[in-house]
């Protein structure tokens, strides 16, 4: 993989850029799971944690 440029984060050398945002970031700040840069990834968390419970199985 080739190295986009340096990290928005820490300023390492980065080959990842975020979905979400477009930072490149190095490996260390991004979650490969999510496709998405640390910061991101915090944020897209809260967001699931606000969701309501699914409750299908009370059908």
């Amino acid at each position: 993989m080739e190295v986009l440029g340096l990290c928005a984060i820490c300023s390492k050398p980065a080959r990842h850029t975020c979905s979400m945002c477009g930072r490149v970031v190095c490996s260390e700040h991004y979650v490969k799971r999510l496709h998405l840069c640390t910061n991101c990834a915090r944020l897209h968390g809260d967001r699931e944690r606000e969701r309501p419970p699914d409750l299908k199985w009370m059908n």
